[in-house]
């Protein structure tokens, strides 16, 4: 009789990734991060489990994104209080919040629970071309 493997949490080492985000485009950019957040690229995929793999990326500040967006594309913020709505664009986020702008993006495609939080803290961005996860070797991968 055959046994269906289902693979269990603790049952895979945690594997750290390194990608570089210079001269990406943003959308393609994360949609090639989250399949690999997500674990869609292991064979021992499962949708009930996080993947144990680890993501960092650096030069986040020098993303890029596609067409005439540089100054149209308005990202949102509401504090709640009347007249409490604050937006800033595209070129004003990579210049002082790179790293935020790219974790929206993804936050954006990943699903809105449990797993998904989980999976968020598997992402360390850095704008510049330093982070500090050199102790774990990370293995540098070219999208």
């Amino acid at each position: 009789m055959n046994k269906t493997f289902l693979s269990s949490h603790n049952f895979f080492f945690k594997k750290w990734y390194l990608i570089n985000a210079e001269n990406q485009i943003l959308g393609r950019f994360a949609s090639q991060i989250i399949k690999i957040l997500v674990g869609k690229h292991k064979l021992t995929y499962s949708p009930f489990l996080p993947s144990n793999t680890r993501l960092i990326i650096i030069n986040a500040k020098k993303i890029c994104i596609s067409g005439n967006k540089l100054y149209k594309k308005k990202y949102f913020h509401y504090s709640g209080y009347p007249s409490g709505l604050h937006f800033k664009t595209f070129f004003e986020l990579q210049s002082f919040q790179s790293e935020k702008l790219i974790r929206t993006t993804i936050l954006g495609m990943l699903p809105k629970t449990l797993l998904g939080r989980k999976m968020i803290k598997q992402l360390y961005i850095y704008s510049g071309n330093k982070h500090y996860h050199s102790a774990q070797f990370p293995k540098a991968l070219i999208l």
